[in-house]
């Protein structure tokens, strides 16, 4: 993690279409700002506009450090549905 991504790092819980929305504009406004990067996307996206649930998995990665970060909806993750730093990356 470096100052870019810092405050990226926090996790970010998705579970509502209010929280969906919050998170999106978050995210246009960091790749915007050139801070982070889609590197992986199931099923694909190739731009932030394309970004939709109801299922979705996503690795982003920070551009200055490479920090990882997963965004994942309807995942049956543990966690929850969500935006959270990967660790140990």
């Amino acid at each position: 993690m470096c100052g870019a991504c810092t405050a990226l790092c926090e996790q970010v819980p998705v579970t509502n279409e209010s929280d969906w929305r919050a998170l999106g504009g978050r995210l246009r406004t960091a790749v915007a700002d050139g801070l982070i990067e889609l590197v992986e996307s199931a099923p694909a996206a190739t731009t932030i506009a394309e970004i939709r649930p109801p299922q979705l998995r996503q690795v982003w990665n920070c551009t200055t450090c490479a920090q990882l970060f997963i965004l994942e909806i309807a995942g049956g993750h543990l966690l929850g549905d969500g935006w959270r730093p990967l660790h140990g990356n």
